[in-house]
């Protein structure tokens, strides 16, 4: 699987990820994991989700596939939504259980739609929640404000 390194962050990522968004049975969380881990199996190293994707199922495979991987060997990326710094932060605490991971990789502040709602998360502190997390290496990016470079 070709590799390109993401950005300024020196990981090199599979340049096809695995999105979690879309599981034909989320229900089977065993058997959803099997299609990560075989996607693992054939060098895929990035996995995306998210809470609520796959009727809220989406980290629960991913963490039930991934805590069968050893740790080097992928690198996972969930979001948040909240413009609240605490909703931002038990979020992410959520997610790194449904993960089984200590750390995120690539932790994004999601759903922003309008250029206005970034002040708006800053100020209700969801960046600075996130910054705060990524201090204490809970969030391996730059608060879910990082651009790769193209």
């Amino acid at each position: 699987m070709w590799k390109k390194t993401y950005g300024k962050t020196g990981k090199d990522i599979s340049v096809i990820g695995f999105g979690g968004m879309r599981f034909p049975k989320p229900n089977d969380i065993d058997g959803s994991a099997e299609l990560v881990t075989y996607a693992h199996s054939k060098g895929i190293n990035y996995f995306d989700t998210a809470p609520f994707y796959c009727d809220d199922k989406s980290e629960e495979i991913t963490g039930a596939a991934i805590k069968q991987l050893p740790r080097d060997s992928f690198y996972v990326s969930t979001k948040c939504a909240a413009a609240d710094g605490a909703e931002l932060r038990s979020s992410l605490e959520c997610s790194l259980k449904r993960l089984n991971v200590e750390q995120i990789d690539f932790f994004h502040i999601w759903c922003l739609m309008f250029p206005n709602q970034l002040p708006e998360r800053i100020a209700k502190g969801a960046v600075p929640a996130a910054l705060k997390a990524k201090e204490e290496g809970l969030d391996q990016t730059s608060g879910g404000v990082h651009a790769p470079e193209r």
